[in-house]
């Protein structure tokens, strides 16, 4: 097999590229986990590796070292993770990281201590796991090669050093626990400026008109409506849709839950705001409302909480029709709707400015809204 590492130095654009989701209905996928299987058990210098770094462009991982004690061994875990998705992040560590793809540029990262892990095996076959600690840095700097970073994107400093100039380095300022627990606040996070400038031609930033940009959020459930309401705002208000299922459709997979997606939601957001337009979030506010409406609120803008109303027996017939295509992105069934219903709890009443039910005349109670809040 001839693969080659791809690196900075003439393959930076197509490293900075998201990689797509694997299909296990083809042979594609089996053929690219011999090819990275080959290239990893033949390389003593790597720890870890993401398929896209040998030119395969797909969401594949390689782990073959991940025990910060027995780097100097040589053992192979000989482990693929395909299609992973990060659920949670918990704690902070740092390290002096390296990549081969990035040539001598080593950079202090902060990583999650813990992640919450869904990924599926080389036999298709789905996992949900926990990586702790130095497992966790390695993964999580793998995911971001999935999603086109780079570690020098995130890096508190960097150094250009040799390989013992690094191991001097990480002598001197070994892997760092900061904390085990609560969330994941990482003190410099960036954009990919390749995925940006695609990502605006996609979404541009607008000039609009408003003297007062306000934002608009819904506490609602899949099926209730939401984006038939926020149609229904433009159409009176000239807003703007911020749509997740459009960004996640624009990073090649609708199951992204990574930080990725809403760090590009909220650019687009904070930037369409200083441009003088109202937003409208097409979105289920009521995941982890309190974190939301914290950031929300440090925006400095006006923001609305509308609360949608229906019957469980509408949401099904509505769900039991939804069709997956260029104008939808989004799969949510009645089993998603039941599941959220049953573990996620909407706003409280006190902090929902406006309730619109969507069995009735939507049209009218977007007017009685807009009224409500140009007052």
């Amino acid at each position: 097999m001839s693969l080659e590492r791809k690196t900075i130095e003439k393959d930076e654009d197509y490293l900075r590229q998201i990689s797509k989701p694997v299909d296990f209905k083809t042979e594609e996928y089996k053929t690219a986990i011999k090819e990275l299987d080959y290239f990893c058990k033949n390389d003593d210098n790597v720890m870890a590796m993401a398929s896209v770094q040998l030119g395969i462009p797909l969401r594949l991982i390689y782990l073959k070292k991940t025990d910060l004690n027995r780097l100097e061994e040589e053992y192979n875990e000989e482990r693929v993770l395909i299609n992973p998705k990060i659920i949670k992040e918990e704690g902070v560590t740092r390290y002096w990281e390296a990549c081969a793809s990035c040539l001598d540029y080593t950079g202090l990262i902060e990583r999650p201590y813990k992640i919450d892990l869904e990924y599926f095996d080389s036999q298709g076959e789905k996992h949900r796991e926990v990586f702790e600690g130095f497992e966790s840095t390695v993964l999580s700097h793998e995911i971001d090669h999935l999603n086109g970073i780079l570690h020098m994107d995130i890096a508190l400093k960097i150094k250009k050093l040799t390989k013992e100039e690094r191991v001097e380095l990480r002598k001197k300022e070994p892997y760092q626990i900061i904390r085990k627990e609560g969330k994941y606040t990482p003190e410099k996070r960036k954009l990919n400026p390749k995925i940006l400038k695609e990502f605006l031609k996609d979404f541009p930033i607008t000039k609009g008109k408003k003297e007062r940009p306000y934002i608009i959020l819904f506490d609602a459930y899949c099926g209730m409506g939401k984006t038939t309401v926020a149609k229904a705002i433009v159409e009176q208000d000239y807003s703007i849709i911020l749509n997740n299922d459009e960004v996640r459709r624009f990073l090649n997979d609708y199951q992204d839950n990574t930080n990725l997606k809403d760090n590009l939601q909220k650019y687009r957001l904070e930037k369409l705001l200083e441009n003088k337009n109202s937003c409208i979030c097409d979105s289920c506010l009521c995941h982890n409302y309190e974190d939301k409406l914290e950031y929300y609120q440090s925006l400095g803008y006006p923001y609305y909480i509308i609360r949608l109303e229906c019957s469980e027996e509408t949401v099904k017939e509505r769900l039991s029709k939804r069709v997956v295509d260029e104008n939808n992105a989004s799969s949510a069934t009645y089993t998603h709707y039941l599941w959220m219903k049953e573990n996620i709890k909407r706003v409280p009443l006190e902090l929902i400015d406006f309730t619109i039910n969507t069995e009735k005349d939507i049209a009218l109670q977007v007017k009685e809204f807009l009224n409500k809040i140009y007052l």
